[in-house]
C-alpha cells in the first residue's frame, strides 16, 4: 500500500514556574499535538489533546503546586524545584492513521521522577480512536496470540541480556497486559508495559513489536 502523509502535526507549548515566597518550587513544561489537517476528524482530535493538556496543567498548578510549597516549608530552601513535563512523540502518520505516545513526568525529589505513558491511535478522517484488537479483524484468540509473541520476545531479550526482567516476568506479562497501551510504527504494533510492571525502573518502558496484516 502506498504511504501518504495526511497531516502536519505541530507542537503547542506551555511553560510556567510556580513560586512560593519568591522561590521557584515547580517548573511546568507542556508540549501537546495539534493537527494542521483539512480532515473532518482533526478538530475532534485537537480538542481531545487540548483538554488532556488542560487536565494535567490544572493538576500541576493546583494540587502539585500546593504540595511543592508545603515541601519548601518542610525541607528548606536548598531543595531543587520540582518538575512536571508533558511531551509527545508521533510514531506513525500515514494513510489516514495517526499514532503517538504521550509521557507525563513528575519529579518531586528523590533519586528519580516518575513517568506515565499513554498511547493513542486515530483514524484522522473520522477523528475516532482505533483499538488494538481492531487491527486483527476476524481473527480469533487475538489476545492469546499477542501474549505469545510478547513472551517469546521477552525470553529472547532476557537471554541476550538486552533487558533484565523480574524472575516471574512471564506471569507479569500476562497480569499487566493492557490493550490500551500500544501505538503503531512502520514495523508493526508496539505494545508497551508501564514502569516497574515486568522489570526494575532502570529497564524503562519495555516495548514489544506485534505483527499484524
Amino acid at each position: 500500500m502506498e504511504r501518504r502523509p495526511q497531516s502536519i502535526v505541530e507542537t503547542v507549548k506551555y511553560q510556567r514556574v510556580i513560586k512560593c515566597h519568591g522561590r521557584a518550587v515547580l517548573r511546568i513544561r507542556q508540549s501537546y499535538p495539534r493537527l494542521l489537517s483539512q480532515a473532518a476528524g482533526a478538530e475532534r482530535i485537537n480538542r481531545y489533546y487540548k483538554a488532556l493538556a488542560e487536565r494535567w496543567r490544572l493538576r500541576w498548578e493546583e494540587e502539585l503546586g500546593s504540595q511543592a510549597c508545603e515541601a519548601l516549608a518542610e525541607q528548606g530552601e536548598d531543595r531543587p524545584p520540582w518538575e512536571a513535563v508533558l511531551d509527545f512523540t508521533v510514531t506513525y502518520d500515514e494513510n489516514d492513521l495517526l499514532s503517538l505516545y504521550m509521557d507525563a513526568y513528575e519529579f518531586t525529589g528523590g533519586a528519580h521522577g516518575h513517568t506515565v505513558r499513554r498511547g493513542d491511535t486515530w483514524e484522522v478522517s473520522e477523528g475516532m480512536p482505533r483499538s488494538l484488537f481492531s487491527f486483527f479483524p476476524g481473527e480469533k484468540r487475538v489476545k492469546r496470540r499477542i501474549l505469545a509473541e510478547i513472551t517469546a520476545e521477552a525470553q529472547a531479550m532476557q537471554t541476550s541480556g538486552v533487558h533484565a526482567f523480574f524472575d516471574d516476568y512471564e506471569t507479569l506479562i500476562r497480569e499487566h497486559f493492557d490493550a490500551e497501551l500500544f501505538y503503531v510504527t512502520a514495523e508493526g504494533l508496539v505494545v508497551f508495559y508501564p514502569l516497574y510492571a515486568i522489570g526494575p525502573y532502570v529497564e524503562g518502558f519495555v516495548s514489544f513489536v506485534v505483527s499484524f496484516v
